[in-house]
């Protein structure tokens, strides 16, 4: 079955490993595992970290990730337009989404926007953890919510057919975005905080809030989203169930957040578990799958939260053509 993985960061590994020497990343270090797993659609996000990247920056990863995905032409199609998913599928290639994870680097110059777009991103999250000049992350002020920038960031990327994505905003910001928003909107990689109280998942009214714009929530792996103990498959098919309950199969999908090809951070106590047991990584992707027919899920309802959930996502969002 087809697998539509709602975020990844390998393009962080991409412009790391370039910006070492290395080329050809994608196929080197990834390509045979997201087949491994079933992949055949993704959001491919790019992080650069806050604070310590700016512009100069952000004009070398936007080169790297050009140059590594004219490498990969031939198994891989960039989506720009709804035509794109249907195009991938039909000459067997991966279905990639470029987007950002978080925009602290573009600083206040919001003409970054639309050289975003011109470089294929078709989705962008406001913050990563932080709070910037457009609105506010998990890890800032409580109160701070989205800035008159951000409104007319959202406003662009609404008028262009460019989907926002919720993940890591902090509440203030979340709501603030849901005022003024006229389309979907996802979060990518986030979990029911009901079920495991981290400050990265989702209140229940946020949850119904993202259902009732028609936006879909991709489950997250990351073990700390997941138990504070014992994060392993059986939790993670736990938030899928919780969330279908509460919203609905239509709105519920995957977005994994595999982390075991990034450097550890330098900041987390080496004894910290970090990696959820039975999803290590993406070739255990299809386990959920098993697990989910396993509680009864039909064909139907498995084959719209592997993928058809967020391309059907993307086809309110995004052009026909």
């Amino acid at each position: 079955m087809n697998i539509f993985d709602g975020h990844t960061d390998i393009p962080a590994d991409i412009v790391e490993k370039r910006q070492q020497g290395e080329e050809q990343v994608m196929r080197r270090y990834h390509w045979e595992k997201l087949q491994q797993g079933g992949i055949t659609a993704a959001n491919f996000a790019l992080w650069l970290e806050p604070g310590k990247t700016g512009a100069d920056t952000l004009e070398q990863a936007l080169v790297y990730l050009q140059d590594e995905l004219i490498q990969i032409s031939a198994e891989c199609r960039v989506v720009h337009c709804l035509q794109d998913f249907k195009q991938a599928q039909e000459q067997h290639q991966m279905a990639l989404v470029m987007g950002m994870e978080g925009l602290s680097a573009i600083g206040e110059d919001l003409s970054w926007m639309s050289r975003l777009y011109e470089a294929g991103m078709r989705c962008a999250s406001l913050t990563w953890n932080e709070e910037n000049h457009l609105a506010t992350g998990v890890e800032g002020s409580v109160g701070r919510g989205l800035t008159t920038k951000g409104r007319e960031v959202v406003r662009f990327m609404e008028s262009q057919g460019m989907l926002l994505d919720v993940s890591h905003l902090n509440e203030a910001s979340f709501w603030d975005v849901l005022k003024i928003t006229t389309k979907p909107v996802m979060a990518s990689h986030s979990n029911a905080w009901s079920l495991c109280r981290h400050p990265r998942n989702l209140k229940d009214d946020q949850i119904k809030a993202i259902g009732a714009s028609g936006g879909v929530i991709g489950v997250n792996a990351w073990p700390d989203f997941l138990h504070e103990r014992h994060p392993d498959l059986a939790h993670y098919v736990e938030q899928i169930d919780y969330l279908v309950n509460l919203i609905g199969v239509e709105q519920v999908a995957l977005g994994f957040d595999f982390c075991d090809f990034l450097p550890p951070d330098p900041h987390k106590d080496p004894e910290e578990i970090l990696e959820t047991s039975g999803l290590e990584n993406v070739t255990a992707a299809g386990n959920v799958l098993t697990q989910l027919k396993q509680r009864g899920y039909s064909s139907e309802a498995l084959e719209k939260i592997a993928y058809g959930n967020f391309e059907g996502l993307y086809g309110k969002v995004l052009p026909q053509t």
